[in-house]
């Protein structure tokens, strides 16, 4: 199975005052050792049947330009700022239960701003214990609201990291 990100940036998000000026060139990286496994089921032995699968570094390209540009700061290939996004884990854990499925999630991602060949930034952003509970059972159930919800909590917690807005906003 397959799943693709879907990414609606928050309703009050707020332009960030001087992103009309920057022009941002996004560059993602996957670095993961199943490059776009995501997550996998296994049998009650323990043995992988199933793997489910998800076009990682597309999908986060899109996603954190879509938060860029929401944020109003222009995205294109010939931009005078780099972001560079290294995706070191991403990975969904099912949890079936009784009369629900229950996912957790791990998300760990480098974020390196450069302006002029220069780096200017680098953080770390880490999600250890994403939790996600549908409401039926199954493999296929809410693997797609999972996979989401981790990649959009990570994005939204870079977004929201104060001196990585602060290095892209610069000149």
């Amino acid at each position: 199975m397959t799943v693709h990100s879907h990414y609606t940036p928050p309703v009050n998000v707020a332009k960030v005052p001087g992103a009309d000026k920057i022009v941002v060139d996004v560059i993602v990286k996957n670095e993961k050792k199943h490059k776009n496994e995501i997550s996998v089921q296994n049998s009650a032995y323990g043995i992988p049947m199933a793997g489910l699968y998800m076009p990682v570094k597309k999908d986060f390209q899109e996603v954190i330009t879509k938060a860029l540009v929401a944020r109003g700061f222009h995205v294109s290939d010939s931009g005078n700022k780099k972001l560079y996004v290294i995706i070191k884990k991403f990975f969904l854990v099912a949890h079936p239960g009784m009369f629900s499925t229950s996912h957790t999630g791990e998300l760990t991602l480098i974020a390196r701003v450069f302006s002029a060949s220069q780096k200017i930034y680098n953080c770390n952003i880490r999600i250890d214990n994403y939790k996600y509970v549908d409401g039926g059972f199954g493999f296929q159930l809410g693997y797609q609201s999972s996979a989401n919800g981790l990649l959009n909590e990570g994005v939204s917690k870079l977004m929201s990291n104060k001196g990585f807005i602060n290095a892209m906003k610069t000149q």
